[in-house]
């Protein structure tokens, strides 16, 4: 069995025994590596979901935001073009008045 060695001292010698210890504590080992992988693997599908639905929920929210963005335009281009008419309006009451003053007074000249 032990093997004398220099100095005096024997060397054990390794046995090759399998025991259903040794069996069980491997298959075991094996089982908890391969559950491990699985484990990641759906781990790293869930996440490759995630991610695939929240890039949709980015593009689903950026084409909203263009076509809000678009229909503002349209709004602000209406509000400017009746602004640009109210000043059209207030430029022509202005010169009413103005003809209206200029009649009144041409009036009163001809009265006198």
């Amino acid at each position: 069995m032990d093997q004398p060695s220099e100095g005096g001292m024997t060397r054990p010698t390794w046995k090759n025994e399998i025991n259903i210890t040794a069996i069980l504590a491997l298959l075991m080992f094996a089982i908890t590596v391969g559950g491990v992988v699985l484990q990641h693997g759906r781990f790293t599908q869930r996440v490759e979901q995630w991610i695939a639905s929240h890039e949709d929920l980015h593009k689903q929210r950026l084409a909203d935001l263009t076509a809000s963005s678009a229909r503002l335009d349209e709004r602000i281009k209406s509000v400017e073009a009746e602004s640009r008419s109210i000043d059209n309006l207030r430029y022509r009451m202005t010169v009413q008045e103005q003809e209206r003053a200029a009649d009144s007074k041409a009036q009163e000249d001809t009265r006198k």
